[in-house]
């Protein structure tokens, strides 16, 4: 069987106005596999979950559909004309679930295909950083009164201490023979150790509020009006569970803020644009507006650094493990995007003074 024989088969096993066809692969996306299918005239987005990364799919998925629908209900209670482009909605299985196992032991969910839409791999200018911040406050403001306690997903997800552990396992254990050729960024990492400890620690006194995070939060995750540039909303919620509002600020930054390409093969291109650092957070502000509180906006910058570092921990750890969890596309794939990373956390760090004026400013 074909893998879009497989979608068709699929697909038909979910609550469709009509026989469904296979049109074709969705581009991009490297956990899920994505299909465009069309039944009685409407599309649908059609997805084969990757069960090694998210091994408990009821969790995930119960976590998408009160997400959604909190979502959902608020636009439409405010009389939000888009809350169907602004909210993911789910078709529901022939046998009313969220989500089907076919015979093969596959799983699959569809959701309502978003027409007149597109997403962006990178932010081009200030005003996609500016829509793409807003997006996710968006997302922030919406979630800030959400009651129905989510499930945990992912433990340790953003958990900087024991990604570094990992790290420096996964040096001594040198499985692929790497650990020399990497001694230089290792020594980087090892001189910044504290910043593991900060947004824990602030989590678990009460300074900060625990909020509905993203945790996956980049322009690649924001849908926008193809023909207006405008964010409708955040997609790709996988990874939705209780944390820090900071988590998503952080990574926005560490993926939109950057003058090259995640996995940029010289770092040296790598620098901070403070024009999309400043539009990025004014967007964010604006619509998360009070509900991100002081003590979390004194924050941006360090959290920007904090998620950047971690995400280098990460790529840097897959390199030494020999590739086992990032998709890469070439020799030193994970090295690359690890030392891009460490060059953009760098120049957040020399910058953190002019980066602090224009949060200031905002």
């Amino acid at each position: 069987m074909t893998e879009e024989e497989g979608a068709r088969r699929a697909a038909d096993r979910f609550r469709l106005p009509g026989v469904p066809a296979v049109t074709g692969l969705v581009p991009g996306g490297l956990i899920h596999r994505s299909w465009l299918v069309e039944a009685g005239g409407v599309r649908f987005v059609l997805q084969r979950l990757n069960r090694s990364v998210f091994r408990d799919l009821d969790a995930v998925m119960s976590n998408i559909t009160v997400v959604t629908r909190h979502i959902a209900a608020k636009l439409e209670a405010n009389g939000d004309g888009d809350a169907e482009r602004r909210s993911l909605t789910l078709v529901e299985g022939k046998d009313g679930s969220d989500w089907i196992e076919d015979d093969r032991g596959d799983a699959w969910r569809c959701t309502l295909y978003v027409e007149g839409s597109e997403t962006r791999l990178t932010a081009d200018s200030p005003d996609d950083a500016y829509e793409a911040g807003r997006a996710f406050g968006d997302f922030a403001q919406l979630m800030a009164d959400l009651r129905t306690p989510l499930a945990v997903t992912i433990p340790g997800f953003h958990d900087t201490a024991t990604r570094l552990a990992a790290l420096r396992a996964a040096a001594a254990t040198d499985r692929a023979g790497r650990a020399a050729g990497v001694m230089p960024e290792l020594e980087v990492i090892s001189e910044h150790t504290s910043l593991a400890h900060i947004l824990p620690e602030l989590l678990a006194s009460g300074a900060l509020p625990q909020r509905v995070a993203h945790n996956d939060a980049k322009i690649a995750n924001v849908l926008f009006d193809a023909a207006t540039g405008h964010a409708w909303g955040v997609l790709d919620l996988d990874t939705v569970m209780p944390g820090t509002a900071l988590h998503d600020v952080g990574d926005l930054i560490r993926s939109t803020v950057g003058s090259a390409a995640e996995d940029e093969a010289d770092p040296r291109r790598m620098t901070v644009r403070p024009a999309m650092f400043q539009k990025l957070v004014q967007g964010y502000l604006y619509g998360a507006g009070p509900v991100f509180i002081a003590a979390e906006r004194a924050l941006i910058v360090m959290a920007g650094r904090a998620i950047t570092y971690e995400q280098a921990v990460r790529f840097l750890t897959d390199h030494l493990a020999g590739d086992v969890y990032y998709p890469i596309g070439r020799s030193g794939h994970n090295l690359d995007r690890a030392r891009t990373q460490l060059a953009l956390f760098l120049d957040l760090t020399a910058r953190a003074d002019e980066l602090e004026e224009i949060v200031a400013a905002a």
